[in-house]
């Protein structure tokens, strides 16, 4: 749904409404595949990357926002105003990949410290990242949160 239609609530209506809309023809196909095979394998260069040793990005809910961060930053996401890098373009991504892993592995880092540790309860970063993962337990196919949680990663990678 979000390479089509951007980050939406999933109710059984959207899900149906999908389904009815592309039921006969399905004219995106293509480009749809295309840019599902090039987000997933900039996500498999993250899991790669990082190994074992993956915290964060572990369950399906928080592979929803690292796939939805990372396919902004390739392609942009319908009616999402992220800042996109440019160096982490479909384009440049290629050329980039370290730089792009180094973000996400510096993000699992904070993630991990912030939320595993008890230093630096009144710290700004400990707020957003305790909120960051708290948005991850509750209404996790709430449209207003799943912007809140990729805005968040985004903006780590992207800057603001």
């Amino acid at each position: 749904m979000i390479l089509l239609n951007g980050i939406e609530q999933d109710t059984q209506k959207t899900m149906d409404a999908l389904y009815k809309k592309y039921d006969m023809e399905f004219a995106e196909f293509e480009w749809i595949q295309l840019r599902l095979e090039k987000t997933m394998m900039v996500i498999k260069e993250i899991y790669d990357y990082i190994g074992p040793d993956i915290k964060c990005f572990k369950s399906k809910i928080y592979f929803y926002t690292l796939f939805a961060t990372v396919y902004h930053q390739l392609f942009g996401i319908t009616s999402f105003d992220g800042k996109r890098k440019e160096e982490f373009s479909d384009r440049q991504m290629k050329n980039n990949m370290n730089s792009f892993l180094d973000k996400i592995v510096d993000f699992e880092n904070e993630f991990n410290y912030y939320v595993n540790s008890s230093y630096e309860k009144d710290s700004a970063n400990y707020v957003k990242f305790i909120e960051f993962e708290n948005l991850h337990r509750t209404r996790t196919t709430s449209k207003a949160e799943r912007i809140k949680r990729i805005s968040f990663l985004n903006t780590y990678i992207a800057g603001d």
